[in-house]
């Protein structure tokens, strides 16, 4: 099975601002809450509403890794993505609409799902990934 993150990594050349949309986004605070008022509280994959106020026991999914951050020209490792969804907003909802948060035993589950089977998502109607 080809590794579709690591094809965004090549065709990217594993700059900085793709790391930061394809790994360090998953440590922002602050995306995990956009994601959570933007799927009105619910997980992306069972629709069960995430309780936790800490958002604790949840994931980052990426829908997409052929992104990357276009915040302040070079990207840095930023521990929070909160300046760009403040002062940005056109460019946060690009890096949004490329991911869902998640249960993380949601997460682990549809990962797991992907392994078996490659066409899990076309077999659960939702659209092919598009990278």
């Amino acid at each position: 099975m080809r590794n579709k993150k690591r094809d965004m990594e090549a065709k990217h050349q594993n700059s900085d601002a793709w790391k930061q949309f394809a790994t360090w986004i998953c440590e922002s605070p602050s995306i995990k809450r956009a994601l959570h008022e933007r799927q009105a509280g619910a997980c992306a994959s069972c629709a069960v509403d995430i309780v936790s106020p800490s958002l604790e026991g949840c994931s980052i999914h990426h829908l997409s890794y052929d992104h990357r951050c276009t915040f302040g020209g070079n990207a840095t490792r930023f521990l929070d993505c909160g300046p760009c969804l403040s002062t940005a907003p056109r460019k946060a909802e690009i890096c949004l609409s490329h991911l869902r948060l998640l249960h993380t035993t949601c997460h682990d589950r549809l990962h797991k799902a992907e392994k078996r089977d490659p066409d899990w998502r076309r077999a659960m109607g939702m659209p092919p990934r598009a990278d």
